[in-house]
């Protein structure tokens, strides 16, 4: 079974990881071109990221959530 738990590194990407990015871009690039170059391709990057993880994420829950309804109509067959 697999236990990764993406939603964990989506969370740490928009909590942690892009407001450190942000802060730190205006922090140490002084010049507005490269700054705006800089954060251009980093939010690119987190995008994808965050799309990869997000993708995972939804066949996890896919996978985990056929078992768990399986299971569910197996225990309570008058619903059906």
């Amino acid at each position: 079974m697999n236990n990764i738990n993406y939603i964990f590194w989506m969370i740490v990407l928009v909590c942690a990881v892009a407001p450190l990015y942000l802060a730190g871009a205006f922090i140490i690039i002084e010049d507005e071109d490269k700054r705006k170059k800089f954060l251009w391709w980093g939010f690119f990057y987190g995008a994808l990221f965050f799309a990869y993880f997000l993708y995972k994420q939804m066949n996890v829950e896919f996978i985990y959530g056929k078992e768990l309804l399986d299971y569910w109509f197996s225990q309570n067959r008058e619903l059906k």
